[in-house]
């Protein structure tokens, strides 16, 4: 039987660390005429690391407090309020994170990406040719003259056209 050691500390947090107020980071919103950014931003954010901030200078990017109706709760889910379509890029900081995870005392800063739409890519593909359509998540039916365009992970493009709004 092979066992794995998993390295790791506890921190106690002092009674000033705790997070009883707003939990702090920044929001960038990706609008979907400006899909090209896509791509390159889930690389940003894949690739982050705890120790440095990837929405710092960043143009467009807000200041988000986030409320904790339960105080200092150890878990809690709090909704983060998003109203326009589009790619979100969110990034959280934590001074408590940042001295369990990092070397250092300085913040730690979790990004992660979210999407909002109401489509849906369905891609089928074929030995011969595929097919992609696009469809509304609140009704399911087919929309037509959606703009698609497919391309590989460097980013080339192996198509571009639009959905007929035909069902499949």
């Amino acid at each position: 039987m092979i066992k794995k050691m998993i390295k790791g500390k506890v921190v106690k947090a002092a009674p000033e660390e705790t997070v009883s107020g707003d939990v702090k980071g920044k929001v960038v919103n990706i609008a979907p005429r400006n899909g090209d950014e896509i791509q390159a931003w889930l690389r940003k954010v894949g690739s982050a690391s705890r120790d440095t901030s990837i929405l710092k200078g960043e143009k467009g990017a807000k200041d988000l407090r986030l409320p904790k109706p339960l105080g200092t709760q150890a878990f809690e889910v709090v909704g983060i309020p998003l109203h326009e379509p589009g790619l979100y890029i969110i990034e959280l900081e934590s001074n408590l994170l940042g001295k369990a995870l990092l070397d250092a005392p300085k913040p730690a800063f979790v990004p992660t990406a979210v999407l909002v739409t109401n489509l849906a890519v369905h891609f089928k593909w074929g030995r011969e040719s595929s097919v992609v359509w696009v469809t509304a998540l609140d009704s399911g039916d087919p929309v037509p003259s959606a703009k698609v365009t497919v391309k590989d992970c460097q980013e080339r493009i192996l198509w571009k056209g639009a959905s007929h709004g035909a069902t499949i």
